[in-house]
């Protein structure tokens, strides 16, 4: 990426044109408006805005995000109550809150397991997983038994068994380790 060198007067009026872009923007102009007002392509002129705007902070980012819910919750309280007294309008208007509300806050970003969060059981750590790996590439023979004891069965029990299915926990019989 090369970039270009502008002299001092180039640069200058470069910059006026960023600014007064700018202004214009803030006061309600299109892109398109700005560009046939400075006789300049929407191109040059997003160009300009972005100068002049610059890049979001995470600061900015959040100190948005406060004036946001500041505002929601002083509109939320605006029509909250015409909402529940049957308003249709001002209850619709109160669900567009909440949903902006909730995307504001991250809260419709989907979820990261299909499991229902009651049902999530422990995993092994990447700790424990780099262990077991490195057993199995020295040759150790994991010797974890799976199954389940019910009632007291499979716990010594003659035939060598350990678990509810039979199987001796030396090896795997499914050939996963």
């Amino acid at each position: 990426m090369t970039a270009d060198i502008l002299r001092f007067d180039a640069a200058s009026e470069q910059y006026r044109l960023d600014r007064e872009a700018f202004k214009l923007k803030v006061k309600g102009k299109t892109t398109r408006e700005i560009a046939e007002e400075q006789q300049r392509s929407m191109g040059e002129v997003n160009a300009s805005l972005a100068r002049m705007v610059g890049g979001v902070t995470p600061n900015l980012r959040a100190e948005a995000v406060v004036l946001d819910m500041t505002r929601l919750d002083e509109l939320n309280a605006a029509y909250y109550q015409r909402a529940i007294d049957g308003d249709i309008e001002a209850g619709h208007f109160i669900l567009r809150l909440q949903e902006r509300r909730a995307r504001l806050l991250g809260l419709d970003a989907p979820l990261r397991s299909d499991r229902p969060l009651d049902e999530v059981t422990e995993t092994e750590t990447s700790t424990e997983r780099i262990t077991r790996l490195l057993d199995v590439l020295a040759g150790k023979k994991d010797q974890t038994i799976d199954g389940e004891i019910i009632d007291g069965e499979g716990q010594g029990s003659d035939n060598g068994t350990s678990d509810t299915e039979g199987n001796s926990g030396g090896d795997d019989p499914d050939g996963e380790l």
